[in-house]
């Protein structure tokens, strides 16, 4: 009984709207405002796994279709990403995480034991003090992969080598990236040496 994965042939994540298409995502909004919650909304979850499949019977020692089939499961949603604050105030850091959570990386219509699962980690730090953003992590060698930032260029977009699963089994590679400068219309700190601080919220102008 043949089968074959099918994919969705969707292109890479152009920051309208929600990934809701991938095979597994992390979303996270956040506020720098120290005066404000950082957290404002955080989701993640995994997209449906589809395989088609043929049926055969041996006829005269030859195999010969005799039906077809699909099946569809979905794996787990993973953890959503955490969202802290520093003392200060001045930094704001998401951590997202699917290393942690490897059935949610999984296909869901193979044999737990013996699939590997997709790996993506990462730490991004948005800092008012210094108007940058810095991000830090590990990423699989498959499949398809994106880290968007509404207001950047994507910080991080990978196609495999080669189109196959078996590169899951490759450890994680690093990825690391910035300081970015942050968008002039983020509110930004005046930091003091005794971390106090004075929210100024700036609109397309510069401290």
């Amino acid at each position: 009984m043949p089968s074959l994965h099918r994919g969705d042939d969707r292109g890479f994540y152009g920051g309208i709207g929600s990934p809701r298409s991938a095979r597994v995502w992390h979303e996270v909004t956040i506020e720098t405002n120290p005066l404000l919650p950082p957290l404002v909304s955080s989701s993640a979850d995994t997209g449906w796994s589809e395989v088609a499949f043929v049926y055969y019977i041996q006829l005269g020692g030859a195999p010969v279709p005799v039906g077809w089939g699909t099946a569809s499961a979905k794996a787990p949603p993973p953890s959503v990403a955490q969202v802290t604050r520093s003392p200060s105030g001045c930094v704001t850091q998401v951590d997202i995480d699917l290393i942690s959570s490897p059935a949610s990386g999984r296909n869901p219509l193979e044999p737990p034991a013996v699939t590997p699962s997709i790996k993506y980690r990462y730490t991004l730090e948005f800092d008012i003090c210094q108007g940058q953003l810095t991000f830090e992590g590990l990423r699989g060698w498959f499949p398809w992969h994106e880290l968007y930032v509404e207001g950047f260029q994507p910080l991080a977009r990978f196609s495999p080598p080669a189109p196959t699963p078996l590169l899951l089994i490759r450890p994680p590679q690093e990825v690391r990236g910035g300081p970015l400068a942050l968008p002039d219309d983020e509110a930004r700190l005046i930091c003091a040496p005794a971390n106090a601080w004075q929210a100024l919220a700036l609109v397309g102008g510069s401290p």
